[in-house]
């Protein structure tokens, strides 16, 4: 194939997409129970960019693409949830460590950072469904592309 050359959809999905697909199927199934925030944060970046690639694929591929692109984005919603809670106890901790509060304020500090440990555990849980249900998804993707 020259410059000038047309690539099919065919040829075009197994050198974009393919990669990625790759990448968010090796980074998703390293994750356990003990992975850092950063690792399903890294996910999440991954996670998105296979989402919008696949979105260029819908029309040539259909329903086998659309339901992998349906879960990853249940998938990216669940990491960016989980990573928008542990940003908040970060900012909540970092506050209450560098500002004079009281023992009442603090107290509501702790609390607080209690509500987003919650959040955060609640959408750790919900990754692992989601991951299952976008791995059974994404068995399909393998064979397209």
């Amino acid at each position: 194939e020259g410059p000038n050359q047309f690539m099919s959809i065919q040829q075009a999905a197994e050198r974009q997409v393919r990669p990625v697909l790759d990448r968010v199927l090796r980074r998703g199934n390293a994750i356990r129970k003990s992975s850092p925030p950063e690792k399903l944060h890294r996910l999440r970046i991954d996670v998105k960019r296979l989402r919008y690639q696949l979105e260029y694929l819908l029309q040539p591929y259909g329903k086998p693409v659309a339901m992998a692109a349906t879960a990853l984005k249940k998938l990216q919603n669940t990491l960016g949830d989980h990573q928008d809670a542990y940003v908040a106890m970060e900012q909540l901790t970092g506050f209450c460590d560098h500002n004079r509060l009281n023992r009442e304020e603090r107290k509501a500090f702790k609390q607080l950072v209690g509500v987003e440990q919650n959040n955060a555990a609640r959408n750790r849980s919900r990754f692992d469904k989601g991951w299952r249900r976008f791995q059974r998804k994404s068995s399909g993707l393998k064979l397209l592309l």
